[in-house]
């Protein structure tokens, strides 16, 4: 599940309420930022714990990646993301939270011919686009009534 909007629309409560009701129903869940996720993937290449940490990021059925796009990354950190993503397609859900249109995801891989595939991968079972009006509930809401 992919889910865009500006800051501040709830994209992580939306997230965050997914993974808890995953936990709710008995499903492993890790939640993590798109930052941490590529420090930890770039720390056990270093280490030489690679394999390691691509099981452990495959082991949960829900995996929730925060912020992707909001923070730039280095090029191996981005390869780093886009290899648990790839590595997860068809073996685990994902949602994935940014704040950038899939158009300009090649900013994150620094590589335009990354981006398409990586989101096509994430986004195969829903897609889903927040907006501040439907993220605040006020499209199409009238107002409270004052007294």
């Amino acid at each position: 599940m992919l889910l865009i909007g500006p800051p501040g629309v709830g994209k992580t409560m939306i997230a965050t309420i997914l993974g808890r009701a995953a936990v709710d129903a008995g499903r492993r869940t890790y939640y993590t930022t798109a930052v941490d996720l590529a420090a930890r993937c770039h720390r056990a290449a270093l280490e030489g714990r690679w394999a390691t940490t691509m099981r452990f990021f495959n082991g949960p059925d829900l995996l929730i990646i925060d912020e992707v796009g909001y923070l730039p990354l280095a090029s191996e950190a981005a390869a780093a993301l886009f290899q648990v993503i790839s590595h997860r397609y068809q073996r685990g859900s994902i949602v994935l939270t940014t704040n950038l249109a899939v158009g300009t995801w090649g900013q994150i891989f620094d590589d335009a011919m990354i981006a398409p595939p990586c989101s096509t991968g994430s986004s195969t079972a829903a897609s889903c686009s927040t907006s501040p009006a439907t993220a605040t509930g006020s499209e199409n809401t009238k107002p409270a009534p004052t007294n």
